[in-house]
């Protein structure tokens, strides 16, 4: 089965994601450094399959987007300073929603320039349980002026409602602005 994504991180968040995205017909390779987590997903849904590596996750997507919802931005930044992740990378789409400010989203993008064809930035807003709905708001960015976003819009709607907001950086810029807001009136 060929992917239409690649799914980096099977925690509460990047599980759920994988199940909406294979409920909605969507073909997921995912990764998780605990092996046993993806291996549970691909159980799950003929539409998933688990990865040994993150290298082979990427390289097993052709077209799509590799979406990152690891456990932090170091995290991140550790993946992608892997020689064989940076391999598989070349010429991809990369989508960081892990959680971050976003001076850190602008050192992602910045440490996969000249290696991912494009870095889509973003955050997710709501919880787990948005993202099996796909009822949760996607914010996103790029540097390319959203080109990269339209074509991958049919994967990121699958997971909520998706808000282009400018170059990287702003999409978490917002979801601060969001989460501040929601804050002041509760």
């Amino acid at each position: 089965m060929p992917a239409d994504v690649a799914l980096l991180g099977c925690g509460k968040m990047g599980s759920a994601m994988i199940r909406r995205l294979c409920a909605t017909g969507h073909n997921v390779i995912a990764w998780n450094r605990t092996a046993a987590a993806a291996e549970t997903l691909a159980t799950e849904s003929e539409n998933c399959t688990a990865a040994p590596t993150a290298a082979d996750a990427i390289a097993g997507v052709a077209d799509g987007p590799v979406i990152l919802m690891l456990a932090n931005i170091p995290a991140v930044q550790e993946l992608l300073a892997q020689p064989a992740v940076r391999a598989a990378l070349a010429g991809k789409t990369l989508v960081n929603i892990v959680s971050g400010n976003p001076d850190e989203g602008r050192a992602v993008a910045a440490s996969v320039a000249g290696v991912a064809a494009v870095c889509i930035d973003g955050a997710y807003s709501g919880a787990p349980t948005k993202a099996l709905a796909g009822a949760g708001q996607v914010f996103v960015s790029s540097d390319d002026g959203g080109a990269a976003v339209e074509r991958c819009r049919p994967i990121l709607e699958s997971l909520g409602k998706v808000t282009f907001a400018g170059k990287v950086g702003s999409a978490r810029a917002l979801d601060y602005a969001v989460v501040d807001l929601a804050m002041a009136n509760y």
